[in-house]
């Protein structure tokens, strides 16, 4: 939900073609980009947890 808003807020901040497609592009790389790290930080926390290194 919170990609699909990123995309629509762009659409009304930029008329310009150019902008948008750059607000739209960062939009996706940031969106990638926070799905990676947090596969990863769950990835490290899961295992922690299973051999009982855990908090």
């Amino acid at each position: 939900m919170g990609f699909t808003m990123s995309i629509f807020i762009a659409n009304l901040a930029f008329e310009e073609a150019a902008m948008l497609q750059q607000a739209k592009l960062a939009t996706l790389i940031a969106f990638v980009l926070a799905v990676f790290l947090g596969v990863v930080i769950f990835r490290v926390f899961v295992r922690e947890f299973e051999d009982g290194v855990g908090p």
